[in-house]
């Protein structure tokens, strides 16, 4: 799919949308860019986010996959849900990285919006690969 600008009032509601979504708030997911089927958003690792093994919990990383995966689809307009999701774990995220998340939709079929995901760090090391499904819900 090709990538076009968007409009001031779609830009807005993406916005919106993460400003009503307290879980990436919380996170400290924020918004670095956005297109038409397209969005990249970044996220800190911090020490709450890592594990027993000092590395980020896979949890936050799918949580800030998931997220791109929301945000690229709402791009069109329409209120969607995830139905289905899946990562594979590449490298491991550690404390102090910068996360960058780029989704891209990949096919739009009726209600159904796919999209794929890839998970960088700072050093554009490949983090993560997911791949997603939502679903129009309105």
């Amino acid at each position: 799919m090709t990538s076009t600008t968007l409009d001031i009032q779609t830009i807005k509601n993406v916005h919106d949308l993460l400003a009503q979504d307290p879980a990436s708030r919380l996170l400290g997911i924020s918004i670095t860019a956005l297109l038409q089927g397209e969005c990249q958003l970044s996220m800190t690792v911090t020490d709450n986010m890592t594990n027993g093994y000092d590395l980020c919990h896979g949890g936050f990383i799918f949580t800030l996959a998931d997220t791109a995966l929301a945000f690229s689809c709402a791009t069109y307009g329409h209120a969607t849900v995830t139905a289905n999701a899946q990562i594979e774990f590449i490298n491991p995220a550690r404390l102090n990285d910068q996360l960058m998340a780029t989704a891209n939709v990949t096919l739009q079929k009726g209600r159904h919006i796919y999209c794929d995901i890839k998970i960088v760090n700072q050093e554009n090391t490949t983090i993560a690969l997911c791949r997603g499904h939502q679903v129009s819900i309105k």
